[in-house]
């Protein structure tokens, strides 16, 4: 596909196209911040340790190459911007967030896990990576259901996929000494009001709207 021919659809759907793109970066974002405290906070345990170790390690070096590469994307002239909008988009959804951790927080406590406050960063950051790849696929479906023309579309380096399939081999080699089910009622309706408020079009509106 030509550069003209790109920039003629992108204007025919101007309004989706910046919906769907600002909504997966600035949920990426969340999710790359998340693996950031996630790793700082399982340095602390005993868990960080061997396969779970090196996993984790190798989700933070994707982490960091995805950012590499959107922020290349991006360009210098245009960072601040970004930036200044994903703060506000974050200042509305952070709150939701911290609530999905601490209903994970309150269900290893149950459980009587040790280190429940890290492992519940742990789990949030697995789970938000996991959400953003879903999400990526929905975003771009809508695309590409409204015009044929966006399959031609290279989009896939916005996609956190690598980063959230090396976090779930993490936590396939986490040996907490037993099986705790993380999809109790509460975790899933917090899980579902953060997927609704990350995914909210007045809510990027806002973000990326001129003060």
């Amino acid at each position: 596909m030509t550069t003209d021919a790109a920039t003629k659809i992108i204007s025919k759907y101007e309004s989706l196209v910046v919906l769907c793109t600002y909504n997966i970066l600035f949920t990426n974002d969340i999710c790359c911040g998340q693996v950031i405290e996630s790793l700082h906070a399982m340095k602390r345990t005993p868990y960080y340790r061997q396969a779970f170790k090196r996993y984790l390690n190798d989700a933070d070096k994707a982490r960091k190459e995805y950012e590499r590469t959107v922020n290349n994307v991006i360009g210098s002239d245009r960072s601040e911007f970004f930036a200044e909008c994903n703060d506000k988009y974050v200042e509305e959804v952070n709150k939701h967030v911290d609530m999905l951790y601490w209903q994970f927080k309150q269900t290893l406590d149950d459980n009587g896990i040790s280190h429940s406050a890290e492992l519940a960063k742990f789990e949030l950051a697995r789970t938000l990576c996991d959400y953003a790849c879903v999400q990526f696929d929905e975003r771009i479906g809508e695309l590409r259901k409204k015009d044929s023309k966006f399959n031609g579309f290279m989009l896939d380096y916005l996609k956190l996929d690598n980063v959230a399939r090396l976090m779930n081999l993490a936590s396939d080699n986490l040996k907490i000494g037993r099986t705790v089910n993380m999809n109790t009622e509460r975790c899933t309706s917090a899980f579902e009001v953060l997927a609704r408020k990350l995914s909210d079009a007045d809510n990027i509106a806002n973000a990326i709207k001129a003060d």
